[in-house]
């Protein structure tokens, strides 16, 4: 499904932000306090992340375009964050 350029642009841009956010909370913390601490800010960027996703999408559907790909980057986005919460790479 394609999205609009200027809408999949910036959604791309949000996926790659939201890849480095989990590669960061995911890699090896020195302890279980320090992994913790990177999680919770890293779910709270992906969170973030997610919402703006969310407003591209809303904005793509207000305009009459396919969403279908953003939604699908919502579900990605989604599943990083069920990640992290479960503590699983």
């Amino acid at each position: 499904a394609k999205i609009s350029i200027g809408f999949d642009e910036e959604a791309k841009k949000l996926l790659i932000q939201a890849e480095e956010v989990q590669a960061y909370a995911l890699r090896h913390w020195p302890d279980s306090e320090s992994q913790n601490r990177a999680a919770l800010e890293a779910h709270t960027k992906l969170q973030n992340i997610y919402r703006r996703l969310e407003a591209i999408r809303d904005a793509a559907h207000d305009r009459g375009r396919d969403t279908t790909g953003l939604d699908g980057l919502l579900k990605d986005v989604s599943a990083m964050q069920r990640r992290l919460l479960i503590g699983e790479g």
